[in-house]
């Protein structure tokens, strides 16, 4: 299953919270009903049995202190260099000709070479 942010619940309500600002919090009552505050004013409330909390949680897990810094210190990051360098490595092990390109974002031949040996998968 795939994660994803969209409107849950009754397809007329869909669009009652598209003005709702990113700082908006949900707040329970002294009479145990939600209000949802957008910049401090009272924007809807909601009976307690209307609401549905979702809560996620990433844990990042490292087999060492040398993986979990270069987490932190982003010395491993991906790079358009080393994107190209595993692409190659990957294409030349699979006896694919191809060429660094000199444009990453641009070079046609090297759009062509990606396309070609990673397709998209299909439904069929």
């Amino acid at each position: 299953m795939f994660h994803r942010v969209g409107s849950v619940g009754p397809a007329a309500e869909y669009h009652r919270y598209d003005n709702l600002g990113h700082d908006a919090t949900l707040n329970l009552t002294e009479d145990n009903r939600w209000r949802v505050d957008d910049e401090g004013k009272p924007f809807a409330e909601l009976a307690f049995e209307e609401v549905r909390l979702s809560v996620l949680w990433k844990g990042y897990c490292f087999k060492d202190e040398a993986e979990a810094e270069a987490y932190d210190d982003h010395s491993h990051d991906l790079n358009s260099d080393l994107i190209i360098e595993i692409f190659c490595d990957d294409l030349t092990a699979r006896g694919i000709a191809v060429s660094k390109p000199k444009d990453f974002w641009n070079d046609p031949a090297w759009k062509e070479v990606i396309t070609r040996a990673y397709p998209a998968p299909t439904a069929e």
